[in-house]
């Protein structure tokens, strides 16, 4: 039984060291003002947003830059405000 006992005190502490070190990178970027990830293609949003104005439709624009229909969408919902 104290196996037991022992094998579920280490996964309750491995799970409380996941959650400790995810806060505390978390809390690191938004302290830093930092961004994890790749940078924003602010050329390639350009010219989707350029390709929109002119009446392309996503389908045609994704064709041309050669990317998925889903990543136009995507780049066109979160530079809504631009």
């Amino acid at each position: 039984m104290a196996h037991f006992a022992n094998a579920d005190r280490a996964e309750i502490d491995c799970q409380n060291v996941k959650r400790s070190i995810g806060g505390t990178l978390h809390q690191t970027r938004k302290a830093t003002d930092k961004r994890i990830g790749r940078p924003r293609n602010e050329k390639k949003l350009t010219r989707i947003r350029a390709l929109q104005q002119q009446g392309l439709g996503v389908a045609v624009i994704a064709g041309q830059l050669k990317c998925s229909k889903q990543n136009i969408y995507k780049a066109l919902a979160k530079t809504a405000g631009q």
